[in-house]
């Protein structure tokens, strides 16, 4: 039913990571694991305690100091659930379907680091408009979801589990660290008939990005990935949204601004140019977060999913 066991296992299990620990789901287990210093050689003790504090740093979402929800109109129409690993949910249902009918489909909206689910709210009208079932999570450390810490594979839990209880999903939008985790969800199984990605980052070009942001001298960036690998149990292959993809079917359509300057477009251009079902569609001057607010982006990510052509 839902393109997905219903006993499936998180990521962290399926890439050989135990979430035994935690006490309230897969979701949870980045909040409990340790930021401590590297261990490599050749670093002083003040550059140990350094990338300690960044590594700490680069995986604690920051959350806007008032939440910012859907419109009054979009809220009036929506069902509000909690997941049973504390994610929050927004359902909408298309006025022109019942929900029990078979043939109703669903789409999944997706927020990218430090973002939350309201953000992708101008696509929940005009998918609710083609006759879609819509729902928008916020993932863990995120919106209304509980939890200080997060990373990659606990925001491709959060999709996989919103996929067992809120399924099936047929098509998933998502943006940024929210499109990369798409990607991640999809190799561990997730069944879908599209994706739309927007602006999916390469986690080691977010590091890069992060290291030089902060000022911290370039020697530090190769133990800051490390520290990273180790926080989040997996290696930078393991988690990169590029490498992955290759053994990933689902059929994509990207959106990237050329001027991005927080993900660069690179990125969505290897993306693309992996398969034959997949495009990119560049934008100009709309950046990492207004693409996302963009009607024309909005239009042709609609259209892509209910069968238009682009």
């Amino acid at each position: 039913m839902n393109n997905l066991s219903d006993t499936a296992p998180s990521l962290r299990l399926i890439y050989g990571q135990s979430s035994s620990s935690s006490s309230s789901g897969s979701a949870s287990a980045s909040a409990l694991r340790r930021f401590d210093p590297p261990t490599q050689e050749g670093l002083s003790q003040v550059e140990r305690e350094t990338i300690a504090r960044a590594t700490k740093e680069f995986f604690t979402p920051l959350r806007p100091g008032q939440y910012v929800n859907f419109a009054e109109d979009l809220l009036r129409s929506a069902e509000q659930k909690k997941l049973s690993n504390g994610l929050h949910a927004t359902i909408w249902q298309p006025r022109s379907r019942l929900a029990e009918d078979p043939a109703l489909k669903s789409a999944l909206l997706v927020h990218g680091w430090c973002g939350y689910s309201a953000q992708l709210q101008h696509f929940v009208q005009p998918l609710l408009d083609n006759g879609l079932r819509v729902v928008a999570i916020d993932l863990w450390g995120h919106g209304l979801s509980p939890g200080e810490h997060s990373d990659c594979l606990t925001f491709a839990d959060g999709i996989l589990q919103a996929q067992i209880e809120l399924g099936p999903f047929q098509h998933v939008i998502g943006h940024s660290l929210g499109a990369a985790a798409i990607v991640l969800a999809c190799h561990a199984g997730l069944v879908l008939d599209s994706a739309v990605l927007i602006s999916p980052p390469s986690i080691l070009l977010v590091m890069e990005y992060f290291v030089a942001h902060k000022g911290m001298p370039a020697k530090l960036l190769e133990p800051m990935i490390a520290n990273g690998e180790r926080y989040v149990g997996k290696s930078r292959l393991e988690v990169d949204t590029v490498m992955l993809s290759k053994r990933v079917e689902t059929p994509f359509l990207l959106f990237h601004d050329e001027k991005d300057r927080r993900c660069p477009i690179v990125v969505s251009e290897k993306l693309a140019a992996d398969k034959s079902n997949r495009k990119l569609i560049k934008t100009n001057g709309l950046g990492h977060h207004h693409i996302i607010e963009s009607a024309d982006v909005v239009e042709q990510a609609v259209d892509y999913i209910v069968g238009k052509k682009n």
